[in-house]
């Protein structure tokens, strides 16, 4: 079959899988990413190496409230000072530090302030924190000892990496990893839920 023009159809130049095409030096196009969310984690995924931001205005001591999802996760809350009488007892006081993994992936991570309550440390919460901390300087992985009944910590052995932190304030990071997750207000909707009204 021809075209109307009268000449052939150059299905070479169609084809995806054209040889000589490919074997052509190839471009990437480079395109700007915009961060659309922040995961909010009590510790990293276990087989993932992190380090935490070093500068100290990449972390904060904040209340965090935090109840089952649908998908069987958690949803946590920022719970705003002035709400903290409303709800006292349901909520915790967190140091949120911000991390990343090898590849570059941000999440913010939440580990719990001790509680001065008479009894022994929380080893699971103690351990916590120390992995937290040592992820300032070292590449760690985070994973659970149940014999134990704490973390353990894995240093990282590769071959030496510099973490890709992230571009976005401290600021930035919270307001999307609570972005529609504050509590701010004495009718907010999990307020009323914890006091039985909805």
């Amino acid at each position: 079959m021809t075209e109307s023009n009268g000449s052939a159809p150059n299905v070479e130049a169609d084809d995806p899988f054209n040889l000589a095409a490919l074997r052509e030096p190839q471009s990437l196009v480079h395109v700007r990413q915009r961060r659309l969310s922040v995961p909010v984690r009590k510790r990293p995924n276990r087989l993932d190496f992190v380090r935490v931001h070093p500068d100290p205005s990449y972390r904060v001591n904040m209340a965090l409230f935090s109840a089952p999802s649908d998908s069987g996760d958690e949803d946590v809350y920022f719970v705003r000072p002035e709400m903290l009488a409303e709800i006292a007892n349901e909520c915790r006081h967190y140091t949120i530090f911000t991390a990343v993994n090898l590849q570059g992936g941000v999440f913010l991570w939440r580990v719990a302030l001790p509680v001065d309550d008479g009894r022994e440390p929380n080893t699971w919460l103690t351990t916590n924190r120390e992995a937290a901390e040592l992820a300032i300087t070292k590449w760690v992985r985070v994973a659970s000892d149940r014999n134990a009944g704490a973390y353990s910590v894995i240093e990282y052995e590769g071959p030496p990496i510099e973490p890709a932190w992230p571009k976005e304030s401290f600021l930035d990071l919270l307001k999307l990893a609570f972005k529609n997750k504050i509590i701010d207000r004495p009718d907010h909707p999990m307020v009323l839920r914890l006091r039985g009204i909805v």
